[in-house]
């Protein structure tokens, strides 16, 4: 719970027009996907993606696959 973003106080009421990608790996605690969905409702355009756990070195693979295929979608959009 320290973690949350929401506690932090990182989440605003005020919403950006910036895309943003929040991705998070099945099970992580430092980041669940609750967050980051709080995370992609702050932006007009966001995304929030879980990516499931087969392995950290596979989890971060499959992310920055996803990320790079977000981004050209949201470049061509």
């Amino acid at each position: 719970m320290a973690w949350s973003l929401k506690v932090q106080g990182f989440l605003s009421a005020r919403r950006t027009k910036v895309p943003i990608l929040a991705l998070s790996l099945e099970g992580d605690m430092v980041s669940p996907h609750s967050d980051n969905r709080l995370v992609a409702m702050f932006s007009d355009y966001g995304k929030a993606k879980q990516i499931p756990a087969k392995g950290i070195t596979k989890g971060y693979e499959q992310s920055l696959e996803m990320a790079i295929k977000w981004l050209e979608d949201e470049l061509w959009r």
